[in-house]
């Protein structure tokens, strides 16, 4: 895991994440990372519609779209850090984060969908690894 952690690191001295390689690319960034997927495949759309019902676990109802991709991984990442860094927990009588939290990956027909969730998941080690620098521990 080091090894792979150092390569990351490499490639992405600033350690923010998630990273998208798309060969010799290297994509920061939720937002960034959407927008570079949206262009290269125009299907299914992960835009977030303007009107919409809250019907499900996601942002704008039973699919995920791209508001939920930008979100999602920085809960996991402030989670992790803060709990990691400071001790600190969400506390638990946010219910709504907890259980939109635990609603990844999203459980779609895409499969490109989950894909996408999945690439966003890092291992434990190298979010702890990305933000050492942040928390003055590097």
């Amino acid at each position: 895991m080091v090894a792979l952690i150092d390569r990351f690191m490499q490639h992405n001295p600033s350690g923010l994440m998630p990273a998208l390689r798309d060969g010799p690319d290297w994509i920061q960034d939720s937002d960034k990372i959407i927008v570079h997927v949206e262009k290269k495949f125009k299907e299914p759309s992960l835009k977030t519609p303007d009107e919409f019902k809250v019907d499900g676990p996601y942002i704008a109802g039973k699919n995920p779209t791209d508001s939920d991709f930008a979100l999602a991984p920085k809960l996991r990442h402030a989670r992790m850090a803060l709990e990691h860094f400071m001790d600190f927990v969400f506390p638990s009588n946010l219910q709504h984060v907890a259980k939109y939290m635990v609603s990844f990956p999203p459980s779609t027909r895409s499969s490109f969908l989950t894909f996408l969730f999945l690439f966003h998941l890092a291992h434990d080690e190298m979010i702890i690894a990305g933000w050492q620098t942040k928390f003055g521990q590097d």
